[in-house]
């Protein structure tokens, strides 16, 4: 019975260790970077104004700055997204976004 008891204590002191390192992996693990709450209530209000929405292709995310938005794609290269944004997401140690492009091709 001390051997089996033993063992369970050692087993529940790795089951503890292991939830404890998760936890503190998972608190540590850095967020993706939020646009500037202000800029994305104006572009949603421009948006609004000109009858559209925003892309899947760029609000991958319900986050206006994220998908095509933040990476470093050649709008160019995307004549089909329409109106489209671009971010740099730079801000306050890689947490803030501002949106430093948006345009609306004319049809």
């Amino acid at each position: 019975m001390r051997r089996w008891c033993s063992r369970m204590s050692g087993l529940v002191w790795v089951v503890l260790v292991c939830s404890w390192t998760w936890r503190i992996a998972a608190a540590q693990a850095p967020q993706p970077p939020k646009t500037d709450p202000l800029e994305a209530a104006a572009l949603n209000t421009i948006l609004g104004r000109w009858g559209k929405k925003a892309s899947s292709e760029w609000n991958i995310s319900g986050e206006p700055c994220s998908g095509l938005a933040s990476d470093q794609s050649d709008w160019d290269n995307y004549p089909n997204i329409n109106p489209f944004i671009k971010c740099d997401c730079t801000f306050s140690n890689n947490t803030l976004c501002h949106i430093t492009r948006l345009e609306q091709h004319q049809s």
